[in-house]
């Protein structure tokens, strides 16, 4: 059958747009495009004899190499690039979306860095080895999918049923960026609803100015001590779905200028009806959402262009719901960023990875039995302490990456034991990395009693059997999954929960599954529900859209629904 397509076209230049605009600069050079490529078993000479689209994975179709990179093989990029005139204020910096897996780096003949994790960006200074016209830039890469301890997600080799079709090599953009001699770093930014005023502890060698705009207006000015700078936000207009204001900030240090934003809004807890609910700045608020793998039919991981990720986050906000729940994956900077803007509630996941769990563990959550997570490692994939490091560190260093963008309010540590150890010593340890987020520790399996969410997945039985613990607030972290299958908008196969033969069927599926949840918000203080899922994914057919993204049912009816879950 022909290839299942979205509408979104990535064109010669493709995500050109700034790729941090939580962090960003004027003077920045997108590299995405047409690379020279190849690819070889380990051992072997690699020759450049394809050209491959960057930045999709040469798994991808819109790669134009579709070929799987087996743990067997290493494959390379090169791109030969002049800097444009002028662009020079006396420092460069080369920067990387994200890389599957082990990524080498090597400008002019200069190794610069070896970086291992494919799922977070990473950045190197150039400034020795580059020069004006005939820069040759180098990426060697090889994935282990999975070998590692490091994170892989639902890639697999042998894909099918909820299991995917694995990327590999760059699959987030490339881009330069100059800076001046001195330049800020970073900046980290904490709204605190309590007093009206907002903290920024900023990165740089010397004192920051810092100005915050509403609108076009600077409300607000001050200059850092120390790195640290709080300054009053007098009436915040806070944060919320349903007006997703942003501030603006501009921070200067010398000649170097950096733009970012943020909002005034709290995540936490709080008591309805005498459970523990979900609280966004401080009041009862229903989270009701989707989970959201992030592939496409032709880019696969990579979205296929800015207007590709809009789209699902218009289209979630359309069908009425308020939340998206990222699934084992962290996407490029600026769909959090798209997030932030239009007003919709992250739920991020870590990236999990280690071997799968036998099936007995598996099903023993099913009966009330949940496993103790710190022993017994190797059954979870994570006998190996170094495996286990890598996967913490990742862990942490997805906290701090994520940590300025207001819309994520929640991080899922473990799913459904996938490599689950250490739960709850890890989701304390985040925790006091980054205590404005809540944790659901261990998403709809072996449960340690840690964070903040007493998290269920409910797929074959009534949304009824759903109890609460009194300690925690009650997610339904994942459910439903009924599976309809739209002719001529499948990759072929079809895998779903529940199989629904119409839309008929569908929707008096959905009805029944948003009465149960809206009976649970009153008996038993249900805060969170999490439907499964936003689109189609290759054989998967249970989305709300189909994997090239058209609407299953009219947006309006699906608003209708998602309008009774609500803290009355």
């Amino acid at each position: 059958m022909e290839k299942l397509k979205t509408r979104f076209v990535p064109g010669n230049r493709p995500l050109n747009q700034h790729p941090t605009p939580q962090f960003c600069r004027s003077s920045y050079l997108n590299l995405n495009g047409t690379w020279d490529y190849g690819s070889a078993p380990l051992g072997k000479a690699i020759a450049y004899d394809r050209k491959i689209l960057v930045p999709f994975s040469p798994e991808s179709d819109l790669s134009g190499v579709g070929e799987i990179l087996t743990p067997e093989m290493h494959a390379s990029y090169r791109l030969v690039f002049d800097l444009p005139e002028g662009f020079n204020r006396g420092r460069y910096i080369l920067h990387f979306g994200a890389v599957d897996e082990v990524a080498e780096v090597l400008l002019n003949g200069t190794t610069l860095c070896t970086h291992e994790g494919g799922n977070l960006p990473f950045q190197v200074e150039v400034t020795e080895p580059i020069r004006a016209k005939g820069n040759e830039l180098i990426v060697n890469v090889q994935d282990s999918i999975g070998k590692t301890g490091l994170g892989y997600g639902k890639q697999k080799l042998d894909r099918g049923g909820i299991w995917y079709t694995p990327h590999s090599g760059i699959w987030q953009t490339v881009w330069l960026e100059t800076v001046p001699e001195e330049f800020i770093r970073s900046v980290q930014i904490t709204p605190h609803l309590e007093n009206n005023t907002v903290t920024l502890r900023v990165n740089a060698p010397r004192d920051v100015e810092v100005t915050l705009l509403r609108g076009t207006f600077a409300f607000a000015y001050g200059k850092t001590a120390n790195g640290s700078l709080t300054l009053n936000v007098p009436s915040p207009r806070l944060w919320t779905p349903e007006d997703p204001f942003l501030y603006d900030i501009q921070l200067k240090m010398g000649a170097d200028e950096v733009k970012s934003y943020f909002a005034m809004r709290s995540f936490g807890q709080t008591v309805y009806g005498g459970k523990h609910v979900f609280a966004l700045n401080g009041k009862p608020y229903f989270l009701c959402g989707l989970l959201d793998q992030g592939y496409y039919p032709d880019g696969l991981f990579t979205p296929p262009s800015d207007e590709a990720m809009i789209n699902d986050i218009e289209v979630t906000k359309k069908m009425g719901f308020n939340m998206l729940r990222k699934h084992i994956k962290v996407e490029p900077d600026r769909w959090y960023y798209h997030c932030d803007r239009l007003g919709v509630i992250v739920i991020q996941d870590m990236v999990n990875g280690g071997d799968n769990l036998p099936m007995r563990n598996l099903v023993l959550p099913f009966v009330g039995i949940h496993l103790n997570d710190t022993k017994n490692y190797k059954k979870a994939g994570r006998e190996d302490a170094g495996n286990r490091r890598r996967a913490e560190n990742e862990m942490i260093q997805t906290v701090e990456w994520l940590y300025n963008h207001p819309s994520i309010a929640v991080y899922t540590v473990f799913n459904e034991g996938w490599g689950q150890f250490d739960s709850a010593r890890i989701t304390k340890s985040l925790a006091a990395i980054d205590s404005t987020r809540l944790y659901d520790s261990t998403s709809g399996w072996h449960d340690q009693g840690a964070g903040q969410f007493q998290s269920r997945h409910i797929y074959f039985k009534s949304l009824m059997n759903a109890k609460a613990d009194g300690a925690r607030i009650l997610s339904l972290s994942e459910c439903g999954g009924f599976g309809y299958a739209v002719e001529g908008h499948t990759t072929g196969s079809t895998f779903g929960y529940t199989v629904c033969p119409t839309t008929d069927k569908l929707l008096e599926k959905l009805t029944k599954l948003f009465a149960e949840a809206n009976a649970l918000i009153a008996k038993e203080g249900l805060s969170v529900l999490v439907y499964t899922q936003l689109t189609d994914v290759e054989d998967e057919v249970n989305g709300l859209m189909t994997y090239d993204r058209q609407e299953k049912l009219p947006a309006s009816t699906l608003r209708a629904l998602t309008g009774m879950l609500k803290f009355k």
